[in-house]
């Protein structure tokens, strides 16, 4: 299975013209060596001076030259794959993993880079097929487990997930640590009694971040933000961990610095989590920049079409799996509660209601909805 998986084609990537081309650092030869030597070495120390620079176009270029002078030169290659990753060249970056897996097949460097680089572009699936791979070289690697995991859950696919830990412990992988991993999916499927349960082992567990990152998730579904920022902080840092802070800090009456985590988070992402934008809007609202919320919700949310999309978000659309497979849904409801509510706020009545009608063809009459359509004029009268 392995040999057939390492003899996949490498494909020939296509440069842009902002982009280096790396063609010629993926020429295969009859043996590589991991080391680089001579002339090869020159060049590779200047490549990784300018990678820790952060000048991926300069770096990229050194580490190509690097393997025109020495081609299949692992840590020339292994170090490519990292900067194409840093660059945002993910399928260039994969490429150069399949190289190095199929050089050095002892080695989990070529599969470990291929994941990464599909993890950061949000292919999922093509990331458990290479974490596949590295665990099949070595299948007590803890990271690659925890990776596999995370992947199914992205997607979903919480099943999946579970059957994939059949045999861990059997691997390699402590009892510990996989109810910690037990923890994670039960929170994605919205069974916090079997998340509870698995805790107990979990908490025993010896590997520091899985542990903290199953109290965290454990802690954003019981509500507790707080503390699940605190533990998710410990375990490392993350998109997930950014957008929990950003709801914690609005839940704690500090709606400007709910805002500027949102605003660094967005900027960060190249796609939209509605989660994020909901956050940004609440906090937005908060700071009386009702106009600003509105614009936000729209620009996503509630984007054209949007009564087509919600009935089928799923978790492909928020950051926050751990909030379990509804929280999409809930997140879109909330969006329009919260749209629903500017409008009627600032008195366009006709607006507010077109819109009231059009979330509850998609979530029904909620309380949430009803009361947003309440406009002040109307609150005052009550209040009266």
């Amino acid at each position: 299975m392995l040999v057939s998986l390492l003899a996949l084609s490498l494909g020939t990537p296509v440069a842009h013209a902002d982009e280096v081309d790396i063609s010629a650092a993926l020429e295969q030869p009859k043996k590589g060596k991991w080391d680089p030597k001579g002339k090869a070495m020159e060049v590779y120390l200047q490549a990784r001076i300018q990678m820790k620079k952060e000048d991926w176009s300069k770096a990229t270029e050194l580490y190509v030259q690097s393997l025109e002078k020495q081609a299949g030169c692992g840590k020339c290659l292994n170090e490519l794959g990292d900067v194409l990753i840093g660059a945002e060249r993910y399928d260039a970056a994969a490429d150069t993993g399949k190289l190095l897996a199929a050089l050095y097949p002892d080695k989990i460097n070529g599969w470990g880079n291929v994941a990464s680089a599909m993890r950061k572009k949000r292919d999922w699936q093509a990331s458990i097929e290479a974490l596949d791979n590295v665990l099949l070289v070595d299948p007590d690697a803890g990271w690659a487990w925890a990776d596999r995991t995370d992947s199914y859950i992205q997607m979903g696919k919480t099943d999946e997930a579970l059957t994939a830990l059949e045999g861990a412990v059997d691997a390699g992988l402590a009892e510990e640590d996989v109810a910690c991993h037990k923890v994670l999916i039960y929170t994605a499927r919205d069974d916090v009694d079997a998340a509870k349960g698995q805790w107990e082992s979990c908490s025993e567990s010896k590997n520091a971040d899985v542990r903290r990152s199953a109290e965290g998730w454990l802690a954003l579904i019981e509500g507790d933000a707080e503390k699940a920022v605190k533990a998710l902080m410990r375990a490392g840092s993350s998109d997930a961990i950014s957008m929990a802070l950003a709801m914690a800090r609005y839940e704690e009456g500090k709606p400007e610095a709910s805002l500027n985590l949102s605003d660094k988070l967005l900027a960060e992402l190249d796609w939209a989590p509605w989660d994020a934008h909901v956050t940004r809007a609440r906090a937005l609202i908060a700071l009386d920049r009702a106009d600003d919320a509105l614009e936000q919700l729209r620009a996503d949310i509630l984007a054209e079409g949007w009564v087509d999309a919600h009935p089928n978000a799923g978790a492909s659309k928020v950051l926050l799996k751990a909030k379990g497979k509804g929280w999409a849904k809930e997140m879109g409801l909330t969006g329009a509660e919260m749209a629903v509510a500017i409008l009627s706020d600032k008195g366009e009545t006709e607006a507010a209601k077109a819109l009231y009608e059009q979330a509850v063809s998609v979530y029904g009459e909620t309380e949430g909805l009803k009361g947003s359509l309440v406009t002040a004029e109307e609150e005052a009268v009550e209040e009266e």
